[in-house]
């Protein structure tokens, strides 16, 4: 989706039971439609995929049924609605496909005439090119001929006014058919986007894409519209969250010990006292905002799901690069032994996905694209790891200070960080005290260097050549006090 730049991607055959909305991990919004009881053998289902400027232009959603679902946003020229489908086979049952357009039907009066309507998904319908007294409705270019299941889609834009979009534009063959057979040989156009007839100018294409690697025996087809969604402008007051940090860089000892330096460079020009809270706080956040942008730079997002390992994600690379070599190839015999190749490189990521899903089920935790244990602790991401944390550092406070051969002037805790300020010449005896209180909570120390101890996070040196480590949200007026950016919401 995020690849062909579209804002509304419509989905069929979810195979999802139930409905409701999902927030995927690359931020996109998932609205699905399934059969009603989850007990119920997982077939069928529709969605529709939403981009961020989408979704705030979404007006109202419903679930029809497991084969239709409805949408309405706001644009700046009329409110659009969009019905996604996933009709019956041409091979199915009357009564079931008599169902399916009594659905559709029923769904179409309940949208106000003055809205554009976007009829879209697997219609399962052959239209072909004959348009003879259908001009208004459908053009010349479709392909193959009229089946049943077309004359049906046929019938029911007519009935409400209705254009095919995939019949209007002059392509080749290969970027009309939307479905092809397991073996290669058969093709056909079944899946459509249709629009309202008053405004079919405003449809610049419809094509398949079939570089899109869906791992599905159809192909992708996008619809290009003139119409420009009214998209709710973002909110740039105090407080706002901008793009997050990419914070995952400090794992590498060069660039923490680079973004070290420049925050410690930065605060060494706030040395100055400041008349207001906010004034200081300002200044604060403008050094670790523009010391994390120049060092980590700002992550970017993407779609990816937070349980799949990096393996599942090479497998899934190997099986697109597969599918392009598909699309150039047209001796029959490398085509057979490429879909060889692709089948089997479809099997082996379903293994990979279902391991991958199983493991982060039972515990596991994914760091740096690769699966890890957890022997220890509370499941990661259980709203009761902070309570429990928080208990156990309790805890080991009292152990450690009660015990403590040398007694901190200062001892201060955010979270899971600790400030203490402990004489030059104990540094050492305390910290050794500190790891032998539990034999699975160790702390670290690094070397002297030039006379002077490293640290994460500020360096400041007070009279007399005191040297300590300090946060700066454990600094008391800022702690105890808050500036008046942090009181709007």
């Amino acid at each position: 989706m995020l690849s062909y730049n579209l804002q509304i991607l419509g989905l069929s055959e979810v195979r999802r039971n139930g409905f409701g909305e999902l927030r995927t991990p690359g931020g996109l919004t998932l609205l699905y439609s399934g059969k009603e009881s989850e007990e119920d053998l997982r077939e069928h289902g529709v969605g529709l995929l939403l981009s961020n400027a989408a979704k705030k232009s979404l007006m109202d959603w419903k679930p029809i049924s497991d084969r239709i679902v409805y949408a309405r946003f706001t644009s700046r020229a009329r409110n659009i609605s969009i019905v996604q489908c996933y009709a019956p086979t041409n091979a199915a049952q009357e009564d079931i496909k008599d169902d399916f357009y009594n659905a559709l039907n029923a769904t179409m009066k309940t949208i106000r005439k003055q809205d554009i309507v976007l009829v879209m998904g697997d219609l399962n319908a052959k239209v072909g090119r004959d348009n003879t007294n259908r001009t208004r409705h459908m053009g010349t270019q479709g392909l193959g001929v009229c089946n049943e299941n077309g004359e049906r889609f046929i019938e029911f834009c007519q009935n409400h006014d209705l254009t095919i979009g995939g019949t209007l534009f002059i392509h080749g063959d290969h970027h009309k058919y939307t479905w092809t057979s397991p073996d290669g040989v058969t093709r056909n156009q079944i899946d459509h986007i249709a629009i309202s007839s008053k405004w079919r100018s405003s449809l610049l294409d419809v094509r398949n894409r079939r570089g899109a690697d869906i791992d599905s025996d159809h192909h992708l087809v996008v619809a290009e519209i003139r119409l420009k969604i009214a998209v709710a402008h973002a909110y740039r007051g105090p407080g706002r969250v901008g793009r997050r940090f990419e914070v995952s860089k400090l794992h590498d000892p060069g660039t923490r010990k680079s973004f070290q330096l420049e925050l410690r460079n930065r605060f060494a020009t706030l040395e100055a006292a400041v008349d207001s809270l906010d004034e200081e706080w300002n200044r604060i956040k403008v050094a670790y905002t523009e010391t994390s942008s120049n060092v980590l730079g700002h992550k970017t997002t993407h779609s990816r799901e937070d349980w799949m390992s990096q393996r599942t994600w090479d497998l899934i690379e190997d099986r697109r690069k597969l599918h392009l070599k598909l699309l150039e190839t047209h001796n029959d015999t490398v085509r057979a032994d490429l879909n060889t190749q692709y089948r089997q490189k479809r099997k082996e990521i379903y293994r990979s996905t279902r391991r991958d899903r199983r493991q982060w089920a039972d515990g596991y935790f994914l760091w740096r694209g690769e699966y890890y244990l957890q022997v220890n602790g509370v499941a990661m991401g259980s709203p009761l790891a902070p309570v429990v944390a928080n208990i156990y550092m309790e805890w080991f406070e009292g152990q450690a200070l009660a015990s403590a051969p040398v007694r901190p002037r200062h001892w201060w805790r955010y979270v899971d960080d600790v400030f203490a300020i402990v004489n030059r010449e104990h540094v050492a005896e305390f910290v050794g005290h500190l790891n032998s209180v539990h034999g699975s909570i160790q702390f670290t120390t690094e070397e002297e260097r030039e006379g002077m101890l490293p640290f994460l996070d500020v360096l400041m040196t007070e009279p007399g050549k005191t040297v300590s480590e300090k946060k700066i949200n454990d600094d008391p007026p800022i702690f105890n006090n808050f500036p008046h950016s942090s009181k709007n919401s």
